[in-house]
Order: C-alpha cells, then sequence, then structure tokens
C-alpha cells in the first residue's frame, strides 16, 4: 500500500510520532483534570528505526550529533521568542510561558485574565531524520539529548568540545557514555570537579542522554 500510494516510510514514522505526542498531550490533559493539578513539560524523542535517526522536539530541549569535526544541531528550541510570528496575536504570552510547544499545561492561562494558553501551546513536534547509512557513523559519533538547563550555560560547541576530550581517554571503560553524560552534567555545577572552571552556573534542572550511534542496538546511556 505505502508503495503504491507513493508514501516514503519516513513520512509514515514523522505522522506517527506527531500522532504520538498529540495523543500524550491529551492523556496528560486528562490526568491532570482528573487529579486537579496543573503543569506541563516539554519533550525531545530520538528513534532508531530501519536506517534512521528520528529526532521529535517539542520544547526548549535540544539535540545534537558530535563528530570528530562536524557539530550539527538536531532539533530547534520553540519558544515564544522563536515563534512569535506564530503567537504575536497573543504578545503577553511572552511574559507567561518559556516555551511555546511542549505537553500539558491545559488549565494555565495568560496572566491577569481568563484567556486560555493551550491553543497558543502546539503539541507538534518538529522531527528531524538522520539518514545512518550516509551518515557512516565512526566510534565516538554520538547524539547528546539535554534539558535546556545544560544549554543555558554551554553552547553546542562547547559541549562538542567536552565530548571530543573525554571519551579518546576513556574508550576501555564499558561506562563510559553514562560517565560522559554525568560530567556534562558537572560542568553546569560550578562544583570543583567541574571540568569548566569559572564557567556559568546552571540553577535549572539538567537531564542529559549520550546515544552512540556507531553501534546501535547495543543501549545508550543517560543521567
Amino acid at each position: 500500500f505505502v508503495e503504491e500510494k507513493g508514501i516514503r516510510t519516513e513520512d509514515l514514522v514523522i505522522g506517527a510520532l506527531e500522532s504520538a505526542f498529540q495523543e500524550c498531550d491529551e492523556v496528560i490533559g486528562r490526568e491532570l483534570e482528573a487529579s486537579g493539578q496543573v503543569g506541563g513539560c516539554t519533550a525531545l524523542v530520538a528513534m532508531s528505526l530501519k536506517g534512521n535517526l528520528y529526532v521529535a522536539n517539542a520544547g526548549d530541549s535540544r539535540a545534537i550529533l558530535v563528530r570528530r569535526d562536524e557539530v550539527r544541531p538536531l532539533s530547534s528550541e520553540f519558544t515564544p521568542e522563536t515563534e512569535r510570528q506564530r503567537i504575536q496575536q497573543l504578545a503577553r504570552l511572552l511574559g507567561t510561558l518559556a516555551v511555546s510547544r511542549g505537553l500539558g499545561d491545559h488549565q494555565l492561562r495568560v496572566l491577569d485574565t481568563n484567556i486560555q494558553l493551550k491553543p497558543f501551546l502546539l503539541s507538534v513536534p518538529q522531527v528531524t531524520v538522520l539518514n545512518m547509512d550516509q551518515l557512516e557513523p565512526q566510534e565516538e559519533d554520538v547524539v547528546v539529548m539535554a534539558t535546556d538547563g545544560l544549554w543555558d550555560v554551554l553552547s553546542n560547541e562547547q559541549v562538542a568540545r567536552l565530548v571530543r576530550s573525554f571519551l579518546p581517554g576513556n574508550r576501555e571503560d564499558p561506562h563510559r557514555f553514562s560517565e560522559l553524560a554525568k560530567m556534562l552534567i558537572r560542568s553546569t555545577q560550578g562544583t570543583d570537579d567541574s571540568p569548566i572552571q569559572d564557567g556559568q552556573v546552571s540553577y535549572d534542572d539538567v537531564s542529559v542522554f549520550v546515544i552512540p550511534l556507531h553501534h546501535q542496538g547495543q543501549g545508550h546511556s543517560s543521567h
């Protein structure tokens, strides 16, 4: 059916990811309403399927590809600033919410009004597709996925330098990707063992995933 209709497999996967994000958002909305709670979150997903790596993002988390001679963004942050044109009719959103895409926040309203924000807060992700056959991953090629607590204080290039300095010296460590994730978190904390001294300190929560690309299927690490 797919071949007869000229529909690409990756289009189906992208559609499935978009539907999954929207369904998850609806489930969160029902559960929050039932419990009388409020809240929301960003969502960043990486999925490997049939030779492609799919990265879906809604919010201000970020994923980057780090190679020996390349740093490639795999997602874009969605905030009221980056999507100003789409939400310009609700300029006061800038003072209410830090992101313009994400899950949840069904009960949130514009400051000092009864205007619901949910119609302007999309759950539809941006999906980036990375062809692994064309990429030909090398041993130390990784994808770094992290919440904004990391990116608030470190640039893509700074993270890439930390990755490149850490991995070659830890090739015998079976947990090196997990340890790399921990090291990236320490680099935002301003502690004595931080690999970046005199750098900015993140006061936000920081979650980091480091996914090795060379041997897919052997697992990934996070912290």
